[in-house]
């Protein structure tokens, strides 16, 4: 079974399951800020709203830079910020029935 997007994040984040309860509701908070950002800036709604390896990784990396460390969110933004730009450029294609 695959893991879920506020599990995947958690993970990132490197929460215990303790802190991933009593944070799930900020993970996926961000987790939609995340793609509601992706619309904004050009990505295609169905590109920014699939679960593809690389929407994944940029929402990761978004979670990473809004709840993790100080110290490091300024390098996950600039990450975030590359995998955004990436994105509106692709040519993502995903299957008609929502798949990858």
């Amino acid at each position: 079974m695959a893991q879920s997007l506020i599990d995947t994040v958690a993970t990132a984040l490197r929460l215990g399951s303790t802190s991933k309860t009593e944070l799930s509701s900020e993970i996926q908070r961000n987790i939609d800020t995340a793609r509601s950002e992706m619309i904004r800036s050009g990505v295609k709604n169905e590109v920014a709203e699939s679960d593809h390896a690389l929407v994944v990784e940029a929402i990761v990396t978004y979670c990473l830079a809004k709840l993790g460390s100080a110290n490091t969110s300024d390098k996950y933004n600039e990450s975030w910020l590359y995998q955004l730009d990436n994105l509106r450029k692709s040519k993502i294609e995903l299957a008609s029935d929502g798949g990858e």
